[in-house]
């Protein structure tokens, strides 16, 4: 299945998110692009994929990586306090929470998207 290339609208006057759909540029699928030319942009909103793994849905392929989801939640959090809080430090309070949300999870089970939102906004809280 090949993926269409999404171009998202650049942020403009000192905000941190797209206009197309209201992202931070850490929150943009990882191959898609940014552009300050209006007519370059693509994206106007979340993909039928993106709305289905926000519903709960699984991605397909050969399952999640959780190490890598953690990972992610990890950067989440760090980017959400800035410097004062190492990359580390984060990684550990995603721990926690996983430990405290999904105790009983498999690693190569897919944890529905309503989950990783659990366990970083729970993440952020031992974080202050």
């Amino acid at each position: 299945m090949r993926m269409r290339e999404t171009v998202h609208a650049a942020p403009v006057g000192g905000y941190s998110f797209t206009p197309c759909c209201d992202r931070t540029m850490q929150e943009l699928p990882r191959y898609d692009r940014i552009s300050r030319l209006q007519h370059e942009v693509t994206c106007n909103k979340l993909s039928d994929e993106e709305l289905w793994l926000l519903a709960g849905g699984s991605a397909g392929g050969s399952g999640q990586n959780t190490e890598q989801l953690m990972y992610e939640m990890a950067v989440s959090v760090r980017s959400l306090y800035g410097p004062g809080l190492s990359l580390q430090e984060a990684f550990q309070h995603v721990q926690t929470a996983v430990w405290e949300l999904a105790p009983s999870r498999r690693p190569d089970e897919c944890w529905p998207a309503a989950l990783l939102v659990q366990i970083t906004s729970r993440a952020g809280e031992l974080a202050r």
